[in-house]
Order: structure tokens, then C-alpha cells, then sequence
């Protein structure tokens, strides 16, 4: 009888050895119970079969499928989502930010003038010295001040070779309407998605809605696609760019200009 209960407790042992020995490739070494993060198993080699999914307890939490050949590794050790990589890619595709220098070509553009007809560049640089001015918004007051300094000015920079434009991002209307109140004697053109202003590296920004009378003193409202800061360039007739302000003072650019055109005919 003896002999029969050592055998039976023996058998017994060697059941709970092989038990453990069969846990132990199934949970990685110090991996004690789910969710533990303190060691990772090694990754299987390509050759290995997968692993069985990991299965949920009661409360949700992931439990690993035992058991199997190679140790499985924490069910909370989950591969690191890379959230960011579209992020990434969506601004590798973004335009960079445009700077146009004192020497560079001028950008070739093209817009819509003030009587609706298409104004090119090509058609007017080298025959000339171009001023493109940039400007925020029309009848502003110091829109209205800057373009009646150029208004004031028009005689003597034509003398001297000059064409000027003027560049915002209102409505041909609103331009008609600007030209008429301050009767202004040069283009402005209708930048209204502000692609002309970009062109240049001038900054953009969202449009908006100016309340003012027009020239019979009618209240009318001026609503531009976009807003452009008041940047100024001159074009010189090899087509380089020889002037360039981003910090414009609104009356005295006409000033300004002239002043530039005569120390180049010295």
C-alpha cells in the first residue's frame, strides 16, 4: 500500500513539473500575470508559424493564448501606433514658403484689372520699370492714402519710364468703385484668392467686409476673398527685381519710389 501512494505522489510531482515547465514557454521570464511590462519575449523569426491571437478576461483585460512553442509575448507590450506619419507626410507635400530677394526674377503672374480684362506681366515688364504695390484692403484710410500718393505722383513716374499697379484682394466692382471715389490714374488688379500675392511671398490672410459710400455717396459694402499685407517691390526692365519693402510706410511709398528712380537714372 505504501508502495502504491509513493507511486501515486510521485506521479503527481511529474505532473506539476511538466504543468510548469509547459507554463514557462508560455509566458516570457518575469512576466508574472497579465499586463506586466517588464520584460518582452523575443520577436519570432520569419520562419516561425504566428502566434494565436490574445483572448479578453471578464474585465477586459488581454490575456495570452497558452500555450505554444514559442513564449508569447506581455498582452499589454501592444506595437507602438505611429499616429503622426500622415501628419508628416501632409506637410512634406506642403509649398514652401515662397521668398522672392532684391536680384531674383520677378514671378511671372497674371490677374484681372480693374475693367475686367487680363493683365499679364509679360506683356509689361522689360518695357518699363513695374511698381507692384500690395495693399491690404480698398477705401481704407491708409489704403486711400497710399493710392493717392501714387495718384499725386503718376506724372513724374511716368516721365521716367514707370508703370504702377496696385494689388489687393478685393472685386474688379470694388476696385471700380476705389478708382472712382479717389479718381486714381493706374491698374489695380483683383488678387481675390491672393495667388499673385503668394507669388511674391507676401503674406495672406482671410477676407472680410468694408462698409463705406462710393463716389455719389451711396453706402455700399467691399468684401474681399482675402486680406494681403501691404508689401511694395519694383521691377527694373531685365526683369530682376531691384526694390523690395515689407515694412511700407502707406503715405510715403509714392515718395519713396520716386526718390529710388531717380538715384538709378544718376
Amino acid at each position: 500500500m505504501r508502495c502504491v501512494t509513493r507511486l501515486a505522489f510521485h506521479l503527481f510531482a511529474v505532473t506539476l513539473a511538466s504543468a510548469a515547465i509547459a507554463l514557462a514557454g508560455c509566458w516570457p521570464e518575469g512576466c508574472k500575470s497579465c499586463g506586466s511590462k517588464d520584460q518582452q519575449a523575443p520577436a519570432p523569426s520569419p520562419s516561425d508559424p504566428a502566434p494565436p491571437s490574445d483572448k479578453s478576461n471578464e474585465d477586459g483585460e488581454c490575456c495570452p493564448s497558452c500555450c505554444t512553442e514559442k513564449p508569447l509575448p506581455c498582452c499589454s507590450e501592444k506595437p507602438e501606433t505611429i499616429t503622426n506619419a500622415s501628419e508628416d507626410k501632409a506637410v512634406a507635400q506642403q509649398p514652401k514658403a515662397v521668398e522672392v530677394k532684391v536680384g531674383d526674377p520677378a514671378p511671372v503672374f497674371e490677374s484681372t484689372d480693374d475693367q475686367g480684362k487680363p493683365w499679364k506681366s509679360s506683356e509689361h515688364v522689360g518695357k518699363k520699370v513695374i511698381v507692384v504695390y500690395f495693399y491690404p484692403a480698398d477705401l481704407t484710410g491708409g489704403c486711400s492714402k497710399q493710392a493717392c500718393g501714387f495718384r499725386d505722383d503718376m506724372m513724374k513716374l511716368t516721365d521716367k519710364g514707370v508703370e504702377v499697379v496696385g494689388v489687393s484682394g478685393d472685386s474688379v466692382k470694388n476696385h471700380q468703385i476705389f478708382k472712382q471715389v479717389h479718381k486714381l490714374n493706374f491698374a489695380l488688379l483683383a488678387d481675390e484668392d491672393g495667388s499673385v500675392a503668394k507669388k511674391f511671398g507676401v503674406p495672406v490672410g482671410a477676407g472680410g467686409v468694408f462698409k463705406t459710400k462710393d463716389a455719389d455717396g451711396k453706402e455700399v459694402e467691399l468684401k474681399r476673398g482675402v486680406t494681403i499685407q501691404r508689401w511694395t517691390f519694383v521691377i527694373g526692365k531685365d526683369g530682376k527685381v531691384i526694390y523690395k519693402n515689407s515694412k511700407v510706410n502707406a503715405a510715403e511709398d509714392s515718395k519713396q519710389i520716386l526718390e529710388l528712380i531717380e538715384k538709378m537714372g544718376k
